[in-house]
């Protein structure tokens, strides 16, 4: 082997195995660098596909969310409609009691009426039996 300018010189035979060396690795770096390439745009088509069942999971989630305060206002709603039916309950309730409270009064002023009428009635014969 001769020495030029810092460099082993090759006899022709190892240079041609020299090449034949370097672009088998060439040849198989093209293949590792295709290999990289596949893999990395199927992991960009992962990537995307999760960011897209991402997206249609928050929006699920916020259509879920959005019945979920509607249920909530109409239960709102219906908590004082209940409220405001007890309230009614109670008025009827009141009211109720008041006409029994009448009718009693009105039960007793009767029966004083007819003790009355009674009274007046056994007045008038005694008068006119004398």
């Amino acid at each position: 082997m001769i020495k030029r300018s810092g460099h082993l010189a090759l006899s022709s035979g190892e240079q041609e195995e020299e090449v034949i060396r370097l672009r088998e690795e060439i040849r198989f770096l093209k293949i590792q660098l295709e290999a990289s390439r596949k893999e990395t745009t199927q992991t960009r088509r992962e990537a995307i596909s999760h960011q897209q069942e991402m997206r249609r999971s928050n929006t699920r989630l916020q259509e879920v969310q959005f019945q979920l305060q509607e249920s909530q206002v109409q239960t709102q709603e219906v908590q004082v409609q209940l409220q405001e039916t007890q309230v009614q309950l109670q008025e009827t309730q009141v009211h109720f009691q008041e006409t029994q409270a009448q009718l009693q009064e009105t039960q007793v002023q009767t029966q004083q009426i007819s003790q009355d009428k009674q009274e007046l009635q056994t007045r008038v014969q005694e008068l006119q039996e004398e």
